[in-house]
């Protein structure tokens, strides 16, 4: 797999803002998130060798989301569509969506959340 075959032009001009910036910067409406996810791929790349990565495995344990409902750089109805997979299968899935937290902040905000959910697990 080649990935200048399957990157359309706008996401290679992003590449090198990868080696020299930081997340919060590659987050900025100037950078990848301005990008929709039709214009990462170029149109009609063979992604077969992708979608053999991401097989359609089970998860027998549960999976904790937490997000934004106004997140801009993990759009809420991308979560959806990542939430929608396993939910697909049968895995369990919960999800907590918070309300005026950006990307960066979902750790520290959803930590309250997902501290519990972790130790009702790991017993």
């Amino acid at each position: 797999m080649r990935l200048d075959e399957l990157r359309a032009p706008a996401a290679w001009r992003l590449v090198p803002q990868v080696d020299r910036l930081c997340l919060e910067q590659l987050g900025a409406a100037s950078s990848w998130v301005a990008l929709a996810p039709t214009q990462v791929l170029r149109a009609g790349a063979d992604t077969a060798a992708l979608d053999a990565m991401n097989p359609a495995l089970r998860i027998s344990l549960a999976l904790l989301l937490l997000l934004d409902t106004a997140d801009t750089s993990a759009h809420p109805f991308l979560t959806d569509m990542l939430e929608g997979r396993p939910r697909a299968k049968g895995d369990r899935v919960d999800d907590r969506r918070f309300k005026g937290i950006d990307h960066p902040g979902i750790v520290a905000a959803g930590q309250p959340v997902a501290l519990p959910w972790l130790a009702a697990r790991l017993r």
